[in-house]
C-alpha cells in the first residue's frame, strides 16, 4: 500500500525548488563526467511512487537489453507517481543513467584510470541532453542510514507506473542538488567522490534528519558489548533449589534466602499489562471489537518497525479464539506477549482453517517456552529414601561435576576470544561490513573479516562466561546444602 501520509522530500524550499532552465540544470557522475538533464519543471530532491513486490525492493540487475525503453520516459512524475498507488512504495530521485549503456563512462570500461581519466573529461563539453535516460532511485528511510544505500532504475513504466532494477553507483549521473551537500568535486579524490556522494544521498533520502534513536551495537569495549549473548537464567530452578535447601535444614537464613530470590525474579515472572485490552486477552472470555483494536495498536506501537504487515485486530480475534479453543491460553507466558502476536502475525491469517491457525498456535507456544528456557514444574517429586549422609555424598559428587563443567566454560571462553585476537574498535557492526564492502586492499579486507569472526567469537565467549555465572550460582547454593 503506498504511504500516503509520508512527506516528499523535495517539496522543502532546502533543495532549491523546481528547475526554471532544464538546459542549465546539470547532473554529474563520480568520474566528473556530466550531462545536461534538460528538463524544465523538474523538481529537486522529489521523490516518486513504484511499484514494489511482495518483497520489498528487486534483486533484479537492471538489463539494457530487456529493460531499456523504446519510448523516452519523462523525468516529470506521472499523476500515479505523485499519489501513490496499491502495491508502490516513495523513492527518492538521485539522478538520470543512460538507459541504453548505462556503464558507458565507467573507468573500468574506459582504460582511463586515475590522472588521465579526469584530463580526458576536462577535454569534453556537457554531454548533451538525451531523451535515452532513465531515472536513478533509492528508498526513503526514517532516519539517516549508517549503511550505504542500494540504488535502483525506475524503468518498465506501465500504467503510468515503474518497477525497479538493481544498478551500480558507477552508472548514475547525480542531480546538482546531492553535489552540493558535497565538497567540491574538484578537491575530492576519484576514490573519495563515491562514500562522499553516498551519505549525501543518505542524508537527502531520510524524513528525519537526526541520527536514528536506537541502541548502537558496541563492539569496541569488551566488558559492555552490546553484541552478548546473555545465559537466560532459569528461575523455576533457582526457586526449587532455594526450597530445597529451606526444606531440609527449616533455617529462618534459608527462609530469607528463599523469600529474596522470589522477589527479585517475582517481577520477571509476572510482567502483568497495565492495558485492560491485553489483560482480557489472558481471561477466558471473548474479546470484543473495540478490545481488539486497542491490542492491534498497542502491539504496532511497542514493534514498531519491526511489525509484521500481518498484524491486525482480525488476526488478535482468531488468535483469541484459538487460545480458547485448545484451552493454551495458560501457556502464554507475559513477556512472550509480543513475540507470539509477531509470529502469529507471521504464520496464521485471519481466514485460515480453524484446524490450520490452532496447528500453528500450538507450534509458536512451544517455540516461545525453548526460547524462554522455562521448565514448568508438573510432576510431583520423588520421595528419596536415602539417608542424611547419602544425600551429602551424592551432592558432594553433584558438586564437583558443576565445578568442573565450569572451569570448562571459562577454559572454552578464554580460547575462542584469543583464537581470532582482539576487537578493534568499530562503532557498530554495520559500520564494519560498510568498510569490508567498500575496501578493495586484499589484506585490509583480510584484518575486517577476521574482526567479523572475532565478533562472532566474543558473542560464543560470552554465552559460556553467562553460563558459568549461572553455574556459581549453582555452586553456591550446593556449599550451603553440603556445608562445604
Amino acid at each position: 500500500m503506498a504511504d500516503l501520509e509520508r512527506p516528499v522530500p523535495g517539496q522543502s524550499p532546502e533543495y532549491g525548488g523546481m528547475v526554471l532552465d532544464g538546459s542549465s540544470d546539470i547532473a554529474t557522475n563520480v568520474y566528473g563526467d556530466t550531462i545536461v538533464v534538460g528538463v524544465t519543471g523538474r523538481l529537486k530532491g522529489s521523490s516518486i511512487f513504484i511499484r514494489t513486490g511482495q518483497k520489498g525492493n528487486t534483486t533484479i540487475r537492471y538489463n539494457a537489453l530487456t529493460d531499456a525503453p523504446t519510448q523516452p520516459i519523462s523525468l516529470i512524475p506521472t499523476t500515479e507517481e505523485r499519489e501513490g498507488r496499491s502495491g508502490t512504495s516513495a523513492y527518492l530521485v538521485v539522478g538520470v543513467i543512460l538507459a541504453k549503456e548505462p556503464l558507458k563512462f565507467d573507468t573500468t570500461r574506459t582504460g582511463l584510470p586515475g590522472q588521465g581519466r579526469d584530463n580526458s573529461k576536462k577535454e569534453r563539453e556537457h554531454l548533451a541532453m538525451t531523451p535515452d535516460i532513465l531515472r536513478a532511485v533509492v528508498p526513503l528511510t526514517d532516519h539517516i542510514t549508517n549503511a550505504a544505500d542500494k540504488y535502483y532504475v525506475a524503468c518498465n513504466q506501465t500504467q503510468q507506473l515503474c518497477e525497479l532494477r538493481l544498478t551500480v553507483q558507477n552508472a548514475i549521473f547525480y542531480f546538482d542538488e546531492l553535489w552540493a551537500n558535497c565538497p567540491s568535486i574538484d578537491v575530492l579524490d576519484v576514490k573519495k567522490r563515491g562514500p562522499a556522494i553516498d551519505l549525501a544521498v543518505r542524508q537527502m533520502a531520510a524524513r528525519d534528519k537526526t541520527p536514528p534513536k536506537r541502541a548502537m551495537v558496541n563492539v569496541g569495549n569488551r566488558g559492555d558489548n552490546n553484541l552478548r549473548v546473555s545465559a537466560n537464567a532459569n528461575e523455576a530452578n533457582e526457586i526449587l533449589f532455594d526450597y530445597a535447601i529451606f526444606a531440609k535444614s527449616g533455617s529462618d537464613a534459608d527462609l530469607k534466602v528463599l523469600v529474596e530470590t522470589l522477589k527479585r525474579i517475582e517481577p520477571t515472572l509476572s510482567q502483568k499489562p497495565s492495558s485492560a485490552a491485553v489483560s482480557k486477552f489472558y481471561q477466558p472470555n471473548s474479546l470484543t471489537n473495540e478490545e481488539a483494536v486497542e491490542i492491534s495498536d498497542i502491539a504496532k506501537n511497542l514493534l514498531g518497525a519491526q511489525c509484521p504487515a500481518g498484524l491486525s485486530p482480525e488476526l488478535v480475534l482468531c488468535v483469541h479464539q484459538s487460545l480458547l479453543r485448545t484451552k493454551l491460553r495458560g501457556d502464554l507466558a507475559y513477556s512472550n506477549f509480543l513475540p507470539f502476536l509477531k509470529a502469529c502475525s507471521i504464520e496464521i491469517h485471519p481466514r485460515n482453517q480453524e484446524d490450520f491457525i490452532d496447528s500453528n498456535v500450538k507450534v509458536i507456544l512451544e517455540i516461545m517456552k525453548i526460547v524462554s528456557d522455562t521448565t514448568p514444574l508438573a510432576s510431583p517429586p520423588t520421595l528419596s529414601s536415602m539417608n542424611k549422609d547419602d544425600m551429602t555424598l551424592l551432592l558432594s559428587a553433584i558438586r564437583k561435576a558443576v565445578i568442573e563443567a565450569r572451569k570448562y566454560m571459562i577454559r572454552s571462553a578464554e580460547a575462542m576470544r584469543s583464537q581470532h585476537g582482539g576487537i578493534a574498535d568499530h562503532t557498530n557492526l554495520e559500520e564494519l561490513m560498510t568498510k569490508i564492502g567498500k575496501t578493495v586492499d586484499v589484506t585490509t579486507r583480510k584484518v575486517l573479516t577476521e574482526q567479523v569472526f572475532a565478533i562472532h567469537a566474543e558473542q560464543w565467549a560470552n554465552v559460556h562466561i553467562g553460563t558459568a555465572k549461572y553455574l556459581d550460582k549453582i555452586i553456591e547454593r550446593l556449599d550451603r546444602l553440603v556445608g562445604a
